[in-house]
């Protein structure tokens, strides 16, 4: 008995190594959307500034208050929300969501309509994250790092994707064309999250989730976790500005066409980041 047994021990076995890294993978597509819905407006800006005559306040804005705000803000709500319900769904709704909010951007005919979209954007996407932490710590607790790492590359590779395609595409079509394509393919992956993945079960089991307070008072007793969270936020704080006005400065003062910022700035992204 235990030798017939063997075979379909070992097949189970690897049925599940495979569903894991399927999943990986869909997280790391739904990080790759996600940096890419984030930055595409930005490699469009000149030619929405020129339609919706916007300011650089204005542009500013949409890149500090309507998204980063409110992804900070919303980020720990959606990441108690994938303690508490199936990560898939929720990782499933942020992407479909997100999605459906970039394509709606293309139907801004004013400022505070663009910033509407960006704030749906930076809501569904602060779900991202923790909803796909949570799951890889499950279903990698032996290669977390590894996982994680590729997991992160989504991040470089987003931005590249988006700065290159999108500058290349708003030559060839109007901005709004190119942000209704650009929430295409978030909804099928939505779909696909649905179809694919398989709710693994959480480590420690069931009802785990601490209070909040408490939540608290373990990380304020954690030193590298005040000095990650410090390092973060200056990375954010020096990195953010600078993507939002680095395709708009290589077009108006240096003359670039948006094709040619956008292939320049995603292969600087490519090769440094993805890289690092």
């Amino acid at each position: 008995m235990a030798t017939a047994g063997a075979p379909t021990s070992v097949g189970q076995a690897d049925a599940a190594m495979t569903r894991r890294w399927l999943v990986l993978a869909l997280l790391v597509g739904a990080n790759t959307l996600s940096l890419l819905d984030r930055q595409l407006p930005f490699i469009l800006i000149e030619h929405i500034r020129a339609d919706l005559k916007l300011s650089d306040t204005q542009i500013g804005l949409l890149g500090g208050i309507a998204f980063s705000l409110t992804y900070a803000l919303l980020g720990i709500p959606l990441a108690r929300l994938s303690d508490t319900y199936a990560r898939k769904w929720v990782m499933a709704a942020c992407v479909s969501f997100w999605s459906l909010a970039t394509a709606m951007g293309g139907f801004a005919q004013n400022f505070g309509q663009l910033a509407a979209s960006r704030v749906g954007v930076a809501v569904a996407e602060a779900g991202c994250s923790p909803t796909a932490h949570s799951l890889i710590a499950d279903l990698f607790p032996d290669r977390r790092g590894f996982a994680l790492g590729l997991f992160t590359a989504g991040v470089p590779a987003g931005i590249m994707i988006g700065m290159a395609v999108g500058g290349v595409l708003v030559e060839q079509m109007e901005w709004r064309h190119v942000l209704f394509l650009a929430g295409i393919p978030g909804l099928v992956l939505g779909l696909l999250i649905v179809a694919l993945v398989r709710e693994p079960a959480r480590r420690g089991g069931s009802g785990t989730t601490r209070p909040f307070g408490a939540a608290l008072k373990v990380l304020a007793q954690r030193t590298s976790y005040g000095w990650a969270t410090a390092g973060a936020t200056l990375n954010a704080l020096a990195t953010i500005g600078g993507s939002t006005f680095s395709a708009a400065l290589l077009i108006r003062v240096y003359g670039f066409s948006a094709a040619q910022a956008g292939l320049a700035l995603g292969a600087m992204g490519a090769i440094i980041s993805i890289t690092g």
